[in-house]
């Protein structure tokens, strides 16, 4: 009993820690590039910062928080140091009871383990922040509040919001979220429940309308510089191989779930090399 009380206050101070930790960096990082010109378009004031909301590029409430976050910067500093220890904490929850407490280190180490390209776009700087790593964090509480199977109409209004948040933040993380509803509802098919199709209905049309509104029509794009492949193969991989590793292990454990029936019954012997 003594051990469990230990280990979870040990994860309560990982996570107002990391809050702590992100808080200060946050803060003392100052407002630079793009930056400062939502500065001055959030210095206007709430409508102004609506009203100068670049919608051709699929990231409407990003947009608009971009220029209250950039003007209000303790506003962002807090929001996003919050959602830092946020995610940790819950990494550490799915982590459950474990026996080294230490091993709740882990998610905070992992995410201070990336290139100082992606630290410097992704945790510094308020308009990649708030258009990526926000949504992005957001996706995964998304996910991790599905899996409590928790029907009732408060958890729906939340995970519709989440959706509508996501989908209307960032076109490129909208894409991949309707994948990931279409695959986590083909998943759960066979458990008739209606919220996946009201989610899934609601995933879909906000990303259909926030493709609507991009200046160049998505399904009539030429490819002008086939070296972003290169570039965006350098950056998500290359430059962040931790990502890789971390990202291989939930992926390894669905398809041992999956083909561990298939690997126990094989016969080796007749495997010959």
């Amino acid at each position: 009993m003594k051990e469990k009380i230990d280990n979870l206050n040990f994860k309560y101070k990982i996570t107002l820690f990391t809050f702590l930790l992100f808080l200060v960096i946050s803060a003392l990082s100052p407002i630079s590039g793009d930056d400062w010109k939502n500065f001055l378009i959030g210095k206007g004031g709430v409508a102004n910062s609506f009203n100068n909301i670049n919608i051709l590029d699929g990231r409407i409430i990003s947009g608009f928080l971009i220029n209250i976050f950039s003007y209000n910067k303790v506003l962002f500093d807090i929001s996003f140091a919050f959602l830092m220890s946020r995610f940790v904490k819950m990494c550490n929850e799915i982590m459950g009871s474990i026996k080294t407490k230490y091993l709740y280190l882990y998610p905070l180490i992992g995410i201070l383990l990336v290139s100082v390209f992606t630290f410097s776009y992704n945790y510094i700087s308020v308009n990649s922040t708030v258009s990526y790593t926000f949504p992005s964090i957001v996706f995964i509480i998304y996910f991790y509040n599905m899996l409590k199977n928790d029907n009732s109409i408060k958890m729906l209004i939340k995970l519709a919001i989440y959706s509508i948040y996501i989908c209307l933040s960032s076109i490129h993380i909208a894409i991949a979220f309707l994948i990931a509803n279409i695959i986590y509802f083909i998943i759960k098919r066979n458990e008739e429940n209606i919220r996946y199709i009201i989610l899934l209905i609601v995933n879909l049309i906000c990303v259909i309308f926030s493709l609507s509104l991009l200046e160049n029509n998505i399904f009539y794009t030429e490819i002008e510089n086939i070296n972003n492949i290169s570039y965006l193969i350098e950056n998500y991989f290359s430059n962040n191989i931790i990502l890789i590793i971390l990202g291989s292990i939930p992926i390894n454990m669905y398809l041992y779930e999956k083909l561990k029936n298939h690997i126990q019954s094989f016969n080796w012997n007749n495997f010959n090399i």
